[in-house]
């Protein structure tokens, strides 16, 4: 099947859903035609890493100063800031002009930002891959802790468009998946009944099993820090739970995994206990080394990949309920689930305490990410999608 694929920024190991799902389509002989914006313009490198898999691949470079106009002159539209941020007339222009070539059975759009180039089509069947609803995840910021009063009011404004603008975006897409049932719930209460569920995978060759010795007292975070969410969320975790956990275990090391760290986290390794490492080439020796893995979120949606990972790489985990709504693990089976401060520095310091609650957890995480996050399977599953909707639009034009 020729599909032609559109994100709205370039799929690689970091934005590692559409980047896996192009790889597993390409393995099962589709023929991929990448659209994509390039913003930030550092990221044009990793197009390197999804050419091999498409046939052919369209970067857009985004112009930061005009998207930052647009998202400004959208105050007093119904077109969320983060949509109107991301419309490109040069990304729409390639997709028509691509469309208009016969050259596709089916049009893949991923994530919201993207729905202005693709949601005005016709003549095609049209795959709409929500990821996460936005809506959900900007409602819950409002009330979230540690969310920065600026974010605050640019949720405020999200919030009160994006679950109406979702919804209507959403209904002119022949399909729609996500990638937890949390967001499919969230969606069929705005009028959007059919949306699947399509779930984040994992590596699991690259995130092998790891029962190597775990230093007892290091607990570690993987996120990429540039993002509110992982901000609030470490930020409540540092000032909330840690301190609790100190009083029991004052020995514990905390190591903060991932790039571009804003100074307020930067500022924690005053504490000479606290490690934030800003990017780097591996994250599995962190994973390796940690006798707990922590994924505290306190606002967002969808899936966390780096929970995922953590599970994969045999990590002991401790979440907060956010985190384990997307999942199917169960508490005290394949993780723990601390659902205010008090329980998650227990949990945190359960584990510190029991390497075999450790061990079990480990094992069975590994074995729950095996079953339900392989990649080669979710690519099936979209596949299995493009089949349904290529059939129907035969039998349709037969």
């Amino acid at each position: 099947m020729r599909i032609l694929f559109v994100t709205p920024y370039v799929p690689s190991s970091v934005r590692v859903r559409p980047y896996a799902l192009i790889r597993e389509l390409n393995r099962l002989e589709h023929r991929i035609t990448l659209v994509c914006l390039v913003q930030p313009a550092w990221e044009e490198h990793y197009l390197d890493e999804v050419r091999p898999f498409c046939q052919a691949v369209h970067p857009v470079a985004m112009d930061r100063n005009k998207a930052l106009i647009q998202a400004l002159a959208a105050v007093l539209t119904r077109t969320p800031f983060s949509v109107a941020y991301c419309h490109s007339t040069t990304l729409d222009l390639v997709v028509r002009q691509l469309v208009e070539s016969g050259s596709f059975d089916l049009v893949h759009t991923e994530f919201i930002r993207a729905v202005q180039a693709t949601m005005d089509l016709k003549g095609l069947p049209k795959v709409y891959d929500a990821v996460d609803s936005l809506g959900l995840a900007y409602r819950r910021s409002l009330t979230a802790p540690y969310i920065s009063t600026s974010q605050r009011l640019v949720s405020l404004f999200e919030a009160l468009k994006m679950p109406a603008y979702e919804a209507g975006a959403l209904r002119y897409y022949d399909r729609t998946v996500v990638s937890s049932p949390i967001d499919q719930q969230f969606l069929k209460r705005k009028g959007i009944p059919s949306a699947t569920v399509l779930p984040n995978g994992v590596e699991l060759d690259y995130f092998a099993y790891s029962k190597d010795d775990r230093k007892a007292d290091q607990i570690v975070f993987l996120g990429k820090m540039s993002f509110y969410v992982k901000v609030a969320s470490m930020r409540w975790f540092y000032k909330e739970v840690l301190s609790l956990v100190r009083k029991k275990k004052p020995e514990v090391q905390l190591k903060i995994v991932g790039r571009n760290p804003p100074t307020g986290i930067l500022r924690f390794m005053k504490d000479n206990q606290v490690e934030v490492t800003g990017n780097v080439p591996d994250v599995r020796p962190y994973l390796a080394q940690a006798a707990v893995a922590i994924c505290p979120m306190v606002t967002g949606s969808g899936i966390q990949n780096k929970l995922l990972e953590a599970m994969a790489a045999g990590t002991p985990c401790v979440v907060s309920p956010i985190a384990a709504q997307a999942l199917q693990a169960r508490d005290g089976e394949e993780m723990l689930i601390g659902e205010n401060a008090q329980k998650f520095a227990d949990c945190v310091l359960k584990l510190l305490r029991d390497r075999s609650l450790g061990e079990k957890l480990s094992y069975q995480a590994r074995q729950y990410v095996e079953r339900n996050h392989n990649w080669q399977a979710v690519g099936g599953g979209l596949d299995t999608i493009y089949q349904g909707l290529f059939t129907s639009k035969e039998k349709r034009d037969g």
